[in-house]
């Protein structure tokens, strides 16, 4: 489960998120582990999948914290590194932030 009290997030983003409704001690008693997580969303065949669209808007960090509990590593120390895995676990992955630039 993610744990606000020991999970690395900055306030900015906590501070959005409780905005935007999510409750993060509710999360605490009866979220998921993000290892069983991990688990189910590899075998939904979401993955390595590129039927399956996902969109998101400054996602980088996002799909990192999926990339490492799918991975169960470290992730990878520069830029391309990081993207080969990202593509290659989700290739149709699009970050509307970088579209709207274009």
């Amino acid at each position: 489960k993610f744990d606000l009290d020991s999970d690395t997030i900055s306030n900015t983003a906590v501070k959005m998120l409780q905005e935007a409704g999510i409750k993060f001690q509710e999360h605490a008693k009866r979220g998921i582990n993000s290892d069983t997580f991990a688990e189910y969303l590899v075998a939904s065949g979401m993955l390595l999948n590129d039927k399956v669209k996902w969109v998101c808007f400054h996602g980088a960090f996002d799909f990192g914290y999926l990339i490492r509990m799918i991975h169960g590593e470290k992730l990878p120390d520069n830029e391309e590194g990081f993207n080969r895995l990202l593509n290659t676990l989700f290739p149709a992955f699009y970050d509307v932030k970088y579209m709207i630039k274009d």
